[in-house]
């Protein structure tokens, strides 16, 4: 996503963690949650993936299938580049998808989490997002319609998802800001609230360090095949070596994503996909303030 990879969200995690963070934030929406819902647990030592999930009290924490891996041949990458050729062909040719967010972002005063859930489209997207820092949390919506970015929510949420000062979240906050192109802000406020986007990179950009599951896998009740390895260098300036990562692609013929997990040190977010063709496409709000006269 990132899903799943925005550096303008966690601003902060930069001035405390030399780690740094993987953020692959695409575009979602979120049911109203309270923070105190919203806990982690650590991937233990030899776990390659963690799933974060709302609930009462606690989190439930689910790794994928173990399966054998392919035996990394030139059949076996040669399979692989045709799998998700045929992805990047069905992800291009899709209107609409929805998608969820769980995430873990360990740092020296203890962890960021986020949570969230929406939909993004060819050329807008709607997002969500709960973020808990230590003990305190922030709301935020994002919309991205028109070629406009436009952002609502807490002091917090403001200052964490669209990139705002303090001063400027504490003048804004709860009423709808809009954000055009032209302002040094926009691409925070956008992120990859379209499908491209989005998508961009989340698929290996090399397939040298990348296996294919000898057995597909149910992925979201879908049967899947597991693409998985260390991703080359960086995919964003941003997102550090050594990160694992599995990518989910449905094997019934359609090919199209499922799931990304990735993890790093103190770092573990995963990223699900639904609704392929059917997600609703967001609208701008009806009023708006320009962040130009904040």
């Amino acid at each position: 996503m990132q899903s799943k990879l925005r550096n303008h969200k966690y601003k902060a995690l930069f001035t405390i963690s030399a780690a740094g963070v993987i953020l692959a934030s695409l575009v979602f929406f979120v049911a109203e949650t309270s923070a105190s819902n919203l806990v982690t647990q650590k991937a233990p030592a030899n776990s390659k993936t963690a799933h974060f999930v709302l609930g009462s009290g606690k989190a439930h924490k689910t790794s994928p299938k173990k399966t054998k891996r392919g035996s990394g041949t030139n059949n076996g990458i040669e399979k692989m580049s045709n799998i998700l050729s045929s992805a990047r062909k069905k992800v291009s040719s899709e209107v609409s998808v929805t998608v969820k967010i769980g995430a873990s972002f360990a740092v020296k005063s203890g962890h960021i989490l986020e949570h969230s859930q929406g939909n993004i489209t060819k050329n807008a997207g709607e997002l969500q997002d709960l973020i808990i820092v230590g003990k305190k949390s922030g709301h935020l919506t994002q919309i991205l319609s028109g070629g406009v970015a436009y952002c609502k929510g807490t002091v917090m949420g403001l200052e964490y998802g669209c990139g705002l000062s303090v001063a400027q979240a504490g003048k804004a906050k709860n009423s709808w800001i809009s954000i055009p192109k032209s302002n040094v802000l926009y691409k925070n406020a956008a992120g990859d609230m379209t499908i491209s986007a989005a998508f961009t990179s989340m698929f290996p950009s090399s397939l040298t360090s990348y296996r294919l599951s000898k057995n597909t896998i149910v992925v979201n009740k879908v049967k899947s095949y597991d693409i998985s390895g260390t991703v080359p260098g960086t995919i964003s300036s941003t997102l550090p070596k050594g990160v694992s990562e599995n990518f989910y692609v449905a094997a019934s013929g359609s090919y199209l994503p499922q799931k990304v997990e990735l993890v790093t040190k103190g770092v573990a977010e995963v990223v699900d996909f639904y609704n392929w063709g059917k997600a609703t496409i967001p609208k701008a709000p009806k009023k708006s303030v320009s962040i130009n006269k904040l």
